[in-house]
């Protein structure tokens, strides 16, 4: 056979491949944007064969697409997803009755939308205002609301806010304010809790039903193609696409969106969360964002009756173990890195129940039920964090160290820092987050190490610094922590001594190796209390209703410096949740 002949044999079925692939690949560009995709393709997305879609596939068959469009919304009513967490009636209307006004409070930052939302509309220099809009909390706060009165006004502004969004903001058009992945996730869960409350609304009408399946689709299709792929955003991207799996099992991706889900959660539990079960960002916040989203996975699988993968199921407990230790008697984790004091109980709660512990339950209950930890000192070496403390009561004391590595995401420049958490509250404060904005002069100072229980040398902070040496000794009479790090050149550690004896005092030696330096100890203390200092040897804080601390020093020192909610230096803030700031006193 002549040469040309076979190329252009191998030819033709070699552009054939690459035509149907790129066919396959690019069909959503091509016609399955919402305001261009036909009815008629969408229900080609769906199994026929599927159990309960009889009608439907008949109606398809003989070409009346309404009639197979019916068949289907009528499919999907009768057959509802098991939901492990439901929404609940909400208690108060305000957050509600703001939403129909148009103005949406999030991150602490409320702002009037518009008569016609800008989905993509920045109100200030922070964009998480508009990535927390475009999560569409708003569906679950209106179906709440919804659930406390059945008053329809919220029902057709749940429906009018999603078709505006669904017109509006299709899937393709690359906007990073409304399509990031990590947003996607938490709008499909919103979506989803919504969608029970509001299935037999009369202002659900069929044709924003078929629209809102379409919508669902379109952001599984974008999680299972393009996902988050590191950080704590990956996870969610597991529990939305399991989600999307088990309420539509109709479709014909959903068995590829549960596999993918299966495997974003297994390289997570891989490679984000370190031997001692603590997630590699380090942030004591973010820590129980991933843990949350296990157990969301987790309890979907159960509520569906698929099985846990074994090695997860050991590496979340790990990581469960993590958020039991951080725990403080006021019921808020201790906060390091890009952290917020939240309430960590629930977590507890739900692993108590997924992993029969009954110390997970004594924690989450303040001890009205369950049992103690076997332990109160530990020391989590692939993170970096010590923690020493007296008991787990409400009278006890806590300090946790931080002598480990930055993180890959969220970084504070905290190494050698600690926080103290006493009688009910946190003493010595970690600084918390604050703000990502980084025009805000907060977001910096708040990450420095002058926002942290450190010491500078000859005025320059110990910034990006990263630890030589680690050790950690435990004992039934005294817990020992200390780290090293160079610094310039200069050999910079912190040692923590905690006598397991009954009485509740921490001895703190800090040491510099090369050269005369003057160092400069700070301390930021919770009270915007007066804090007196006897002698130069010691300072205290004068307020007993939250607490009571008074620390002494070996040497004299030359001068104290209290700041206290001060710009010019700054200093004497802290930020307990995001966008949220209180005064503290900082003692230099």
């Amino acid at each position: 056979m002549d040469r040309s002949k076979i190329t252009k044999l191998l030819v033709i079925p070699f552009m054939l491949f690459v035509g149907v692939t790129f066919f396959l690949n690019t069909r959503f560009l091509i016609g399955f944007s919402p305001g261009h995709n036909s009815d008629y393709l969408f229900l080609k997305e769906m199994n026929m064969n599927h159990e309960g879609m009889e009608d439907v596939k008949r109606a398809m068959i003989g070409g009346r697409i309404e009639e197979a469009k019916a068949h289907f919304i009528q499919y999907k009513d009768n057959n509802l997803f098991s939901n492990p967490s439901p929404l609940v009636a909400a208690s108060d209307l305000t957050v509600a009755d703001d939403i129909l006004n148009h103005y949406f409070v999030y991150q602490d930052a409320g702002y009037f939308a518009g008569e016609n939302i800008e989905w993509d509309a920045l109100p200030s220099t922070d964009k998480e205002w508009t990535w927390f809009l475009n999560r569409h909390y708003w569906a679950s706060d209106l179906a709440r609301a919804y659930l406390a009165t059945s008053d329809e006004k919220y029902a057709r502004e749940f429906v009018s806010l999603f078709l505006d969004f669904y017109h509006d903001q299709p899937y393709g058009t690359s906007n990073s304010l409304c399509w990031r992945q990590k947003d996607t996730t938490r709008r499909v869960r919103n979506h989803l809790d919504a969608y029970e409350v509001f299935m037999n609304s009369e202002a659900f009408t069929t044709d924003a039903k078929f629209k809102w399946y379409k919508f669902i689709w379109e952001q599984a299709y974008f999680l299972s193609h393009d996902p988050e792929k590191k950080g704590n955003g990956a996870i969610m991207c597991v529990t939305a696409l399991l989600r999307c799996k088990v309420a539509f099992p109709e479709m014909k991706d959903a068995p590829y969106w549960e596999l993918k889900a299966w495997s974003i959660a297994k390289e997570v539990t891989r490679n984000q969360l370190l031997p001692d079960g603590v997630h590699d960002e380090l942030s004591t916040h973010y820590h129980n964002v991933v843990v949350d989203e296990h157990l969301d996975y987790f309890e979907l699988l159960l509520a569906n009756d698929l099985e846990i993968d074994d090695y997860m199921y050991s590496r979340v407990e790990d990581a469960l173990n993590f958020t039991m230790d951080t725990h403080t008697v006021t019921g808020k984790t201790m906060t390091f890195n890009d952290a917020d004091a939240c309430d960590d109980t629930n977590l507890l709660e739900r692993g108590a129940v997924i992993y029969n512990r009954s110390d997970f339950l004594y924690i989450a209950t303040s001890g009205v039920n369950g049992t103690p930890p076997i332990y109160n000192n530990k020391a989590y070496k692939d993170a970096g964090f010590f923690l020493m403390r007296s008991g787990r009561g409400f009278n006890s004391t806590f300090l946790m160290f931080d002598g480990g590595p930055p993180g890959t995401s969220h970084i504070h420049h905290d190494l050698l820092s600690f926080a103290l958490d006493a009688f009910g509250t946190n003493l010595l404060l970690d600084p918390g987050r604050g703000t990502y904005d980084e025009s805000q002069p907060e977001r910096n100072y708040l990450r420095s190490s002058r926002a942290h229980n450190l010491f500078m040398l000859d005025g320059i902070p110990l910034e990006g610094a990263i630890p030589d040496l680690a050790k950690w000794y435990n004992a039934p009479t005294a817990a020992f922590a200390s780290a090293t790090h160079s610094f310039w050149g200069d050999s910079v550690s912190r040692h923590i001594l905690y006598p397991s004896n009954g009485r509740d005092y921490y001895v703190i030696l800090d040491k510099v190796h090369g050269g005369t330096h003057l160092v400069e100890n700070q301390f930021h203390f919770h009270d915007p209390a007066v804090l007196a200092t006897n002698n130069n040897h010691s300072f205290e804080s004068t307020t007993a209703s939250t607490g009571y601390i008074k620390s002494y020093c070996a040497q004299t020192w030359n001068d104290t410096i209290m700041l206290v909610n001060s710009t010019n230096p700054m200093g004497g803030i802290y930020s307990p949740t995001y966008n949220n700031y209180q005064p503290a006193t900082t003692v230099i």
